[in-house]
Order: structure tokens, then sequence, then C-alpha cells
């Protein structure tokens, strides 16, 4: 049972892994197709959207290694 468990985990890690890479993927690819008159609105969410997964990426990792 335990080796289903562990089964699911993986399994659930790697289709979020492969998900959030997409997702990452699709705003960086937006991103790069901006042009100069981008609203100041959209310019300023990917900004912070980005700084906040740094953060969030950055922190997961130290904590991992704790």
């Amino acid at each position: 049972m335990d080796s289903i468990k562990l089964g699911i985990q993986i399994a659930t890690v790697v289709i979020g892994i492969y998900i959030y890479g997409a997702i990452w993927k699709y705003f960086a690819d937006r991103l790069s197709d901006m042009d100069d008159d981008a609203s100041p609105c959209i310019v300023g969410f990917y900004t912070v959207w980005f700084i906040l997964h740094i953060i969030g990426i950055t922190t997961a990792v130290i904590w991992a290694w704790m």
C-alpha cells in the first residue's frame, strides 16, 4: 500500500512540474512578444508575477536544503 501511495505522490509531482513549466513557457513567450506599446498594467503584472515566483522558488530550494 505504501508503494502505491508513493507512486501517486511521484506522479502528482511530475505532472505538477510539467504543468508549471508549461505555464512559465506560455508567460515567457507572451512577454517576449510584447511590443513597446504594451499596457503598463500588463507589464507590471508580468514583472510582479516573475519576481514573486523567483522569491517562491528560492524559498522552496532553501527550505528543501534545511
